[in-house]
């Protein structure tokens, strides 16, 4: 990978290391409170524990470094803090391709950094934040969707801006891939959380990365992530069978060589196109990047140093 030389390259082993001086941590969150519909396979506890929980203390200690800095900068003079409050809430983007596991890496980082930083955690998906089908079929961006041009990119900017300078709650909008719609019936309520983990295809993109704290790149071969999302996408279809709401319900009939035709379809016209344009080269501004190999494991971990 180009750009690589200013990170520091931890092996799996090496970087599990990070999170194994005080054992590993238990989950903070109560399992059942995730959501079922469909949701991302059961990650091993060798996963959770070897990489993720090593991500978590990384990030409490940059967390705390920020803090301090914005601290010390306002005592200063306030306006060198810019918008960010010294007891504001802080960034952490997961950003990476189609399919690379993204939200769950964000979720079992929500469970472990509670008891890291000694304050309460939220994930946000940048999904959340497409325009609604219907206004994405009103401005003929329905085959862009997915691109950045289909994001409200003014409303999840003064989410982060009021989370990081920490203001009132907030109500973000939630992304059902149920229905592959934003939920008319979910919010998320963001209420001065010590972290917020801002996961999704943008969550390092051009239009926020100056709001983010700390950018996490989850990074996979193209053809291990069109294998993931095929794999995904049959589930999805499996879970849509008795789910007459589901998208994916009229398709439940279909053959299954034709569904995953048109699986395909949209990873090589829409997915593919767009993650080697737009979310790939977010890679460069991501202080962690997590390679994966083919089996979901995290096989190394770049860590940009000072």
């Amino acid at each position: 990978m180009s750009g690589m030389s200013s990170r520091a390259v931890l092996t799996r082993a090496t970087w599990a290391g990070i999170g194994a001086a005080d054992g590993p941590a238990r989950p903070t969150t109560d399992p059942d409170a995730v959501p079922t519909w469909a949701d991302d396979a059961q990650v091993a506890d060798a996963e959770r524990d070897e990489v993720v929980l090593p991500m978590a203390r990384l990030a409490a200690l940059r967390r705390a470094a920020d803090l301090e800095l914005r601290g010390r900068l306002a005592a200063l003079h306030p306006a060198l803090a810019g918008d960010a409050a010294p007891d504001g809430g802080w960034v952490l983007g997961v950003a990476g391709g189609v399919a690379a596991g993204k939200s769950t890496i964000a979720r079992l980082l929500a469970e472990l950094l509670p008891a890291e930083v000694g304050g309460p955690v939220v994930v946000v998906s940048v999904d959340g934040y497409l325009r609604t089908n219907a206004e994405l079929e009103a401005d003929d961006l329905t085959a862009r969707k997915g691109f950045p041009e289909s994001y409200d990119h003014d409303g999840l900017r003064a989410l982060l801006s009021a989370v990081r300078a920490g203001g009132p709650p907030v109500d973000a909008p939630v992304y059902a891939h149920r229905i592959q719609d934003r939920d008319p019936d979910r919010t998320v309520r963001v209420d001065r959380p010590a972290v917020l983990v801002l996961e999704g295809l943008g969550a390092l993109s051009p239009e926020v990365r100056d709001l983010v704290d700390l950018g996490v790149y989850v990074d996979a071969a193209e053809d291990d992530a069109r294998a993931w999302y095929l794999e995904r996408f049959r589930a999805w279809r499996g879970a849509a069978a008795d789910d007459p709401g589901a998208l994916l319900h009229r398709i439940a009939e279909m053959p299954d060589e034709d569904a995953d035709a048109l699986a395909l379809r949209v990873w090589e016209t829409t997915n593919a196109p767009n993650v080697r344009e737009h979310v790939l080269p977010t890679l460069e501004h991501a202080d962690v990047v997590l390679e994966k190999g083919a089996d979901h494991r995290v096989e190394r971990v770049l860590v940009r140093t000072p």
